[in-house]
């Protein structure tokens, strides 16, 4: 964003690895201090405990993501809490017209050893047309999701060029350059509508 210009955004996350939207709503319940809230303002994150209520009261946030744990995201029938997450962000965000953007994972390289995998037969196409399909699902029953956020998309799309099934580092994360990137230019356009090109940036390795 910088190197495109755009120099007055903060963002956020609230972190917890594997974290699936059952638990997010369990730690909303109890108002739980259990995650990374890694905070960038300047150009670097700082870090500390807090809960989902105290992030969502630190700023008037513009824009607020969610997402499902990756090797469920092509369940809809995992679901079943997601109205109550929404509820809960409307209730205790700073800004009532923050938009909420539904983030679309990614499918795993087709010999990911991930447990998760078998959900969808272990097969990387079975695992992507769920996680688009559950996107479509949650734009069509969910009117307080404004948009998705196509990184399964992407992911998919850079599969068919001369990176082939290369751009994870394990099978289901991302590879630090290649593939965090073009997720990162992913979230850039969705939010500014600018095209990937304004970003001077790269990583260097």
């Amino acid at each position: 964003c910088d190197s495109a210009g755009m120099d007055e955004i903060i963002i956020a996350s609230l972190y917890i690895g594997g974290c699936s939207l059952d638990t997010h709503w369990s730690n909303m319940q109890a108002n739980a201090a259990a995650y990374d809230y890694q905070y960038n303002e300047w150009g670097s994150f700082n870090k500390s405990k807090k809960s989902i209520r105290w992030a969502l009261e630190d700023e008037e946030w513009d824009i607020i993501t969610i997402q499902q744990v990756s090797q469920n995201s092509g369940m809809t029938e995992t679901f079943g809490n997601l109205q109550n997450i929404l509820d809960y962000i409307k209730q205790y965000s700073k800004n009532p017209d923050a938009k909420i953007y539904w983030h679309m994972t990614w499918a795993y390289q087709q010999n990911s050893t991930h447990s998760g995998f078998a959900n969808y037969g272990k097969d990387q196409m079975t695992m992507y047309n769920a996680i688009l399909d559950a996107g479509k699902h949650v734009l069509e029953n969910y009117e307080d999701i404004d948009g998705v956020i196509p990184s399964g998309t992407a992911v998919q799309n850079l599969r068919t060029s001369d990176f082939g099934d290369k751009v994870t580092r394990d099978g289901y994360h991302m590879s630090w350059s290649t593939g965090r990137y073009m997720t990162a230019l992913t979230w850039f356009h969705t939010f500014t509508g600018y095209p990937v090109e304004y970003v001077e940036w790269y990583p260097t390795h």
